[in-house]
């Protein structure tokens, strides 16, 4: 059973439409108004509770970032804003989040107070929430909009941590540093932006392979690489070979999304599926799990899924979401005596007498199961187009 975070499985449209439904408009807003780096100081965001809308002008904060030497992250919300709220209360507290802010500067806008006005002016934000990274220069390195998870706006806040530095003492680092990889990945995504890919592919390469290079820059380098070469080359090819070298990188659930994608897992798939599964494989790797279940089912993987199902319950026999999990495997891979015996498991758990939203869904996946059809669950029923890696750019 797809439980807790929202399976990212669905079509082009149903995401953008995600992130128009988190993506405020300010002015659709305004309308209804008007009918009725290294050694960061600690800072606000370093506590459980978040900090308020910044009183101060952009330019205080700006001035305060130019002498830490850190990146400047800036989010806009308002009252009204409910995705705002959400973020607020779901997001913005939790530990992984408070590290990585704790690595910049942070300063948070009221869009409706006479400061956030002036900063939505100057920054030109259309909508909430958006979150907007400034280098120690004043230059935008990066805009994000709408509500954001906790590990996309972590995994955005870490290169944003690193990215403060204006072009040309970047460029400095390099000469005088040539194994530098963090500063030739940085070098190299800013040139993609501009759009000279070429020479950001010949950057990322670099970086890649550069003796200086962390094992966290190697890996993005290198996944950058990819997704520029997939633009024209097989995607097969480019994301089995980072999975191979890579198989627990920061971007291996992405490059594994985009490869399942890609068909019925072929010898050289199931080979780094393997690997991938026995990285993944872990108590606390449970949610992402059960998440990639459903898109090795998507993928025909069966053999795969029933591994990493079986390994769910291992964890906890007697959970009425594993027992389901495991059930709508059996199903699919055309077992339905087994699929309906765990389904009934599922059923009887004392962890469901509590939920009868619960009870109904178990029920209609039982009832789906008896007809021995092997029919899909919904999540996995409908196309799948869903933007690929290369894509996002």
């Amino acid at each position: 059973m797809i439980h807790s975070l929202a399976m990212k499985i669905g079509s082009r449209r149903q995401n953008q439409l995600a992130v128009w439904g988190a993506l405020v408009v300010a002015i659709g807003a305004a309308t209804a108004g008007a009918a009725g780096p290294a050694n960061p100081r600690p800072v606000a965001s370093s506590v459980a509770t978040p900090p308020p809308p910044s009183r101060e002008p952009l330019a205080a904060a700006r001035k305060r970032a130019s002498e830490a030497q850190q990146t400047l992250v800036v989010e806009f919300s308002a009252d009204w804003c409910s995705p705002c709220k959400q973020f607020e209360r779901d997001v913005l507290p939790k530990e992984s989040v408070r590290v990585a802010l704790a690595k910049v500067q942070f300063v948070r806008f009221d869009a409706e107070t006479d400061v956030g006005r002036d900063a939505v002016k100057l920054l030109q934000v259309e909508g909430y929430p958006t979150f907007v990274a400034l280098r120690t220069d004043g230059e935008v390195a990066s805009v994000l909009q709408g509500a954001q998870t906790e590990v996309e706006f972590v995994r955005w806040l870490r290169l944003m941590a690193i990215d403060f530095e204006p072009r040309e003492r970047l460029l400095s680092r390099i000469r005088n540093h040539p194994s530098d990889g963090e500063a030739m990945l940085l070098w190299a995504l800013r040139l993609r932006k501009r759009g000279e890919l070429n020479e950001a592919a010949e950057w990322l390469d670099k970086a890649r392979l550069a003796k200086g290079s962390s094992a966290e820059v190697a890996a993005r380098a290198d996944w950058e690489l990819r997704r520029l070469r997939l633009r024209l080359l097989l995607p097969r090819q480019q994301l089995i070979e980072h999975l191979t070298l890579y198989p627990s990188g920061p971007q291996s659930d992405e490059a594994m999304r985009a490869l399942l994608r890609l068909g019925t897992p072929d010898s050289a798939t199931q080979a780094v599926l393997a690997r991938y599964l026995d990285g993944l494989l872990q108590p606390a790797s449970a949610e992402r799990i059960n998440q990639m279940i459903y898109r090795l089912l998507r993928a025909q993987a069966f053999s795969e899924a029933d591994r990493a199902a079986r390994y769910l319950l291992s964890l906890d026999s007697k959970s009425p979401y594993y027992l389901d999990t495991l059930a709508e495997v059996c199903h699919l891979r055309g077992e339905p005596k087994e699929a309906l015996r765990l389904s009934a498991q599922a059923l009887a758990s004392p962890l469901i007498k509590d939920s009868e939203q619960l009870r109904q869904s178990l029920s209609a996946n039982q009832a789906r199961f008896a007809r021995a059809r092997r029919e899909p669950p919904a999540e996995l029923a409908a196309p799948d187009d869903e933007l690929q890696p290369w894509e996002h750019d």
